[in-house]
């Protein structure tokens, strides 16, 4: 059996249907080139609140840990394999979560 064949027999979500998966494949290179544009800029922006520069930034940190978490969340439910996507992904849970107050 193809590995091809074996993904089309895991079970589809009901919501997405494995559309997110197949749209991130498709635009693979934009969606790493995105995801890593909004890294640098949670970066420095968790930089200069730890500098305590607060207020925009704050909000900004928050609002981008948010997107990372409602990414990680969709592709998560959308995945064929849950255990496989978080096999392989959860460093990204970890890192890109915030612990800022």
């Amino acid at each position: 059996m193809t590995a091809e064949l074996a993904v089309q027999q895991l079970p589809r979500r009901p919501w997405t249907g494995g559309r997110v998966t197949a749209f991130i494949k498709r635009h693979a290179l934009a969606w790493e080139l995105g995801s890593a544009v909004l890294t640098v800029v949670y970066v420095v922006l968790a930089f200069q609140q730890d500098q305590g520069i607060s207020g925009p930034q704050s909000i900004a940190v928050l609002a981008i840990a948010g997107v990372f978490l409602v990414e990680f969340s969709v592709r998560f439910y959308d995945s064929p394999s849950r255990l496989g996507y978080f096999r392989h992904h959860w460093l990204d849970l970890v890192s890109r979560s915030t612990s800022r107050s």
